[in-house]
């Protein structure tokens, strides 16, 4: 019995080339003082204060997926959350609906 070649399928290498697209979220504008959406609020706040959502989540103790539906109007946080939000990024939580 001899060897048998495999042919170099071994050998070879696949390639596949792509580009990498970014979401495209809803854009929120930090100059605007007047916004009216608390979702848009709370991530102009955290932004300013250079947190990421994973990150103000993980100080209040909460899942991120959280931080995420606030922002995007989902949902609104309760009280209790209402003011540890104002507590970390320092803005009124409480006059926003």
């Amino acid at each position: 019995m001899g060897r048998v070649p495999l042919l170099g399928i071994a050998q070879r290498h696949i390639h596949a080339f792509y580009t990498h697209k970014l979401r495209k979220g809803s854009t929120c504008n930090p100059l605007i003082q007047n916004t009216k959406a608390l979702g848009c609020r709370i991530r102009v706040a955290r932004e300013q204060k250079g947190l990421a959502p994973h990150q103000l989540a993980l100080k209040m103790g909460i899942a991120s997926g959280l931080v995420h539906s606030w922002e995007s109007g989902e949902f609104e946080p309760d009280e209790f959350q209402r003011r540890i939000l104002s507590d970390l990024l320092r803005f009124d939580a409480q006059t926003a609906s």
